[in-house]
Order: structure tokens, then C-alpha cells, then sequence
């Protein structure tokens, strides 16, 4: 016998004039659930002995539709854009911009996850091409700058961080920017050049603020000017191949 069949065992019992105390102490049941039961017999018509779900109505931690397609489309925007971080925390940092109070950085995992928009990075596989490369000899023979970012503080917002490191012997100088133009790229190198020394070679990848400017793609940029003023050889790596520097 089901547990739906013995609730309407009972009632009918009850209904034949037999004592429910009998009635639910015969079944192994309490006083609480034969009440119970005898409570919906009378009041929710035919169906009363099916179970019911306990899930609430409303779920207090369901995610609003409404902020759900914004997460989507702030995601789908930033995609779109050149060197723009995706992930939970640039979204949130997007959204708060925009003057929406983000979810928590979980719930926008949980909506990235649910909507498939969670994507593992491709492997990056060499060309196979072989290019020259410098025999280095001591510090300051060699440095590598690169900028990292878009990252994101709470309560602080968005910053890049311009790293330069010597090749030779692993020293390093980090400096936060609250832009990847060719200003902090600039001052990045100023900086360490005051800590590290002045190199030979300083290397870097072809991103528009070392590289110089699109409108005048024959002319040197502010950070090769820099370079070449204090007697530094800029050196540029391959295009596409962001994995040569440091």
C-alpha cells in the first residue's frame, strides 16, 4: 500500500466512526499527520491525498529575468570589443557603470554557465616559424615590457598594470595605470628604467600605444620616440605571437 492509499485508508476509517487515535496509532502514523490529512480531505475536494511540492512559489534566490538578458548582453558587448576582459568580474564592473547594480560575481558565473557562454581558450599552437633572437649576456641587455588588464578592484574599478622585466636575471618592475594608452606605457618604462637600469634592447609586442598611430602608421610613436631618445633599440615581436614576450 502507498502512502497515498493510506491516507484515504484512514479518512475512511475515520468516516466509519472509528476512533483516530486507533486509526493512526494501527498505521505508525502520528496525531499530527492524521489531522493533517483530515484537514485536506475536507477542504481541497478529490485530489486532497496527493502529495504536494514543497518548493516555493517563488524562489528568493531566482535570478531575475530581466538581469539575466543584461549579463548576456553586457557579455556579448564586450566580446566585442578589442582586448576587453569578459568574465564575471568586467561585467560587473561594465554593469555598475552603466548605473545597474550588479548580481554577485557567483550569479554571473551560474548565468555565463547556463547560457554556454563559458568558453575554454584554444591552445595556442607555434607556426613553426623561426625568427632571430638575441644571445643574452647580462642585465640590462634585454628588457620585456608588457600590459596586462583590463583587472578590477572592488570599490577601486578598473586598472592595467605595465610589467617590464630583464630578460637576463628575472628582475621586474610593476606599474599600475588606470589606462593602456601610450602616457602609461611611457611612465611604466620611465619608472623602470629608474629601478632597473636602462637596457639595450627594449622588447615589446605590436599594441597601438608602443607601436604608435594608425592615422600615421609611417611615423614613430611617443614610446619609440622615448626609447630611441635615452639610446634604446626598440624591438618589435611577430604579429599575433603575444606568447614571444616574457
Amino acid at each position: 500500500m502507498n502512502e497515498k492509499e493510506l491516507r484515504e485508508q484512514a479518512i475512511k476509517r475515520y468516516e466509519n466512526s472509528e476512533f483516530a487515535k486507533d486509526i493512526y496509532r494501527s498505521l505508525g502514523k502520528s496525531k499530527a499527520w492524521f489531522f493533517k490529512w483530515l484537514k485536506r480531505s475536507k477542504l481541497e475536494g478529490e485530489n486532497w491525498s496527493q502529495s504536494q511540492s514543497r518548493k516555493p512559489h517563488q524562489s528568493p534566490k531566482r535570478i531575475d529575468e530581466m538581469m539575466e538578458q543584461m549579463v548576456i548582453e553586457t557579455r556579448k558587448h564586450l566580446e566585442n570589443k578589442l582586448y576587453s576582459q569578459i568574465g564575471a568580474l568586467a561585467i560587473s564592473y561594465d554593469l555598475n557603470k552603466q548605473g545597474i547594480i550588479s548580481p554577485p560575481i557567483s550569479t554571473i558565473n551560474k548565468i555565463l554557465r547556463r547560457n554556454d557562454l563559458i568558453h575554454q581558450k584554444t591552445k595556442y599552437i607555434p607556426k613553426g616559424v623561426n625568427y632571430p633572437s638575441l644571445v643574452i649576456s647580462h642585465s640590462n641587455y634585454l628588457h620585456q615590457i608588457d600590459v596586462v588588464g583590463p583587472r578590477y578592484l572592488k570599490k577601486d574599478g578598473r586598472f592595467y598594470s605595465v610589467n617590464i622585466i630583464d630578460v637576463f636575471d628575472r628582475r621586474n618592475s610593476t606599474n599600475p595605470e588606470r589606462r593602456q594608452n601610450r602616457i602609461a606605457v611611457s611612465k611604466g618604462l620611465l619608472s623602470s628604467w629608474k629601478t632597473l637600469g636602462i637596457p639595450l634592447y627594449e622588447q615589446m609586442d605590436n599594441q597601438l600605444s608602443m607601436r604608435g598611430s594608425n592615422h600615421y602608421p609611417h611615423s614613430f610613436g611617443l614610446v619609440i620616440r622615448l626609447c630611441l631618445y635615452v639610446g634604446i633599440q626598440p624591438l618589435f615581436i611577430p604579429l599575433r605571437e603575444p606568447w614571444r614576450n616574457g
